[in-house]
């Protein structure tokens, strides 16, 4: 791995990550990101073929290029389009199962290019080549994320930010330790939650505001995707993350095998 060279060290360096490693081309297939160091990383393979290389590792998140067909032009303008867990899938929130899918990358299609509901995550299963569609994610029933040791789990960056219409729920005195990138000038945390609701380049999954700086700290992560990990104790500002849980008293499955 090579370090990518950015023009500073200060938080919020991954929209400069992805566009560095993008003007590499084939020579950077994937890159990761250290949070707790502020740096980023070319790598010069990706997990084709793999899969088992990939290890969780703390305070760092892995990206690696895809190259999508078909309906993407939610896609176009994202940082990333899927977010990817290996070894979990959504239990029990089938909405269509699509049988015989020779990638991940055809699974992730077919959730884009879904038309009967809104396709936010999707299930691909290594041996069965089992591709399952939900209009559920992991953050709107969580119970019902489970380890899975041959599936991966694929949740659709590329909706509107502004699709998501769950309510915030406040931690005071925390900050993203995923911090994707800072906006400054920003007067109060109405305006700082209003940046999140609407922020483009990726889904803004929580945000704190940092008062004293005016600054608006925006984050892809939340606690579904980096558990306890996801907040820094920090007086004085006040972090916020969507809470999107469904609560079902019975839930109407329904199936559809192509």
């Amino acid at each position: 791995q090579e370090n990518l060279p950015l023009s500073s060290n200060t938080p919020g360096i991954t929209k400069e990550c992805a566009r560095l490693c993008k003007d590499q081309g084939a020579d950077c297939p994937a890159f990761s990101i250290d949070y707790n160091g502020q740096r980023c990383f070319t790598l010069d393979r990706n997990t084709q073929g793999r899969g088992d290389d990939l290890v969780e590792r703390d305070g760092s998140n892995y990206f690696e290029k895809i190259c999508l067909r078909g309906k993407i032009e939610n896609c176009r303008d994202k940082v990333w389009a899927f977010e990817r867990v290996p070894g979990r899938k959504l239990e029990g929130f089938d909405d269509k199962i699509i049988d015989q899918v020779p990638n991940r990358r055809d699974c992730e299609e077919f959730c884009l290019s879904e038309s009967s509901f809104p396709c936010l995550s999707a299930d691909y299963n290594l041996v069965t080549l089992a591709c399952s569609l939900s209009r559920e994610t992991r953050r709107t029933q969580p119970d019902s994320f489970q380890p899975s040791r041959d599936t991966e789990y694929l949740e659709n960056s590329c909706i509107a930010t502004e699709q998501l219409s769950c309510p915030y729920k406040r931690t005071d005195n925390a900050y993203p330790r995923y911090l994707d990138t800072i906006v400054s000038r920003v007067t109060d945390d109405i305006a700082c939650e209003k940046q999140c609701t609407f922020y483009e380049d990726f889904l803004c999954r929580s945000f704190a505001f940092y008062a004293s700086a005016s600054q608006c700290f925006i984050s892809g992560d939340d606690t579904a995707s980096a558990q306890d990990g996801a907040l820094q104790s920090r007086p004085g500002t006040d972090y916020f993350e969507r809470s999107c849980e469904n609560i079902f008293s019975s839930v109407e499955e329904t199936e559809n095998i192509i």
